[in-house]
């Protein structure tokens, strides 16, 4: 399978504020931000599906657990129909990084639909190879990295229409599989909440969906690889 990619370039810098509500609150969320924003125009509904890579000392986790203000995780991408689970455009290797409050991302487009492949240590290699176009486009990629966990969520999208901001809210969030080389291979349910989150330039929460703090969603950090690896080892901290 190719890994031939093309490049994108880094996004420019923008906020990324995260509110944290309970998972069966997230219809009725859903519907309120349907009342008040518009649809994506190409992708309302789907299903996200990220490979996230790290070492062994586990140092991208690591970070976010800790909240350093210095963050970064490389994870490959993918995006898939609710319903079928077909793959709806090609998948992408990125790095996130974030800085303070500030997020900048690099993704570089890959063909095919590589990361459906498993977990599985025969896979392993074939995963790695899939953060190559990173390293030929010049950024530090070690090569220590390992791919170390699979989690997908159902996600819907939508444009603030003043502010123009990404608004989207993901529920269902679980760890799919694990390699089972450095994790123990368990199958937990969901997590227990359901995430929104609102990027673009500025700090606050755009007018028009301010009122989100009324309908029992509260601002605050959350991670979804750190909140999946601590939900399957059963423990908060290092």
């Amino acid at each position: 399978m190719s890994t031939a990619a093309a490049t994108l370039g880094a996004h420019a810098p923008e906020h990324e504020i995260k509110l944290v509500t309970p998972a069966l609150r997230a219809p009725v969320v859903a519907a309120w931000l349907r009342s008040r924003c518009l649809p994506d125009p190409r992708y309302a509904h789907g299903r996200v599906c990220s490979i996230y890579f790290d070492n062994r000392s586990m140092e991208s986790l690591r970070a976010k657990v800790n909240s350093d203000f210095l963050k970064r995780k490389i994870r490959v991408r993918s995006y898939l129909d609710a319903d079928s689970g077909q793959p709806l455009e090609p998948a992408f290797a990125e790095i996130k990084h974030k800085v303070g409050g500030r997020r900048f991302k690099t993704r570089q487009r890959l063909d095919g639909a590589a990361p459906l492949l498993s977990m599985r240590h025969p896979e392993a290699g074939a995963l790695r190879r899939l953060l190559r176009p990173l390293r030929d486009a010049g950024h530090l990629v070690g090569p220590d990295l390992q791919p170390f966990l699979r989690i997908s969520f159902e996600r819907w999208r939508f444009v603030e229409p003043i502010s123009g901001a990404r608004v989207s809210l993901d529920r269902d969030i679980r760890a799919e599989s694990v390699n089972s080389s450095l994790l123990p291979q368990r199958h937990p349910a969901p997590l227990a909440h359901a995430v929104i989150e609102i990027k673009g330039p500025h700090e606050n929460l755009p007018r028009r969906v301010a009122g989100l703090t009324e309908l029992d969603c509260r601002r605050e950090s959350f991670s979804k690889y750190a909140r999946c690896y601590q939900k399957l080892t059963r423990q908060s901290s290092f």
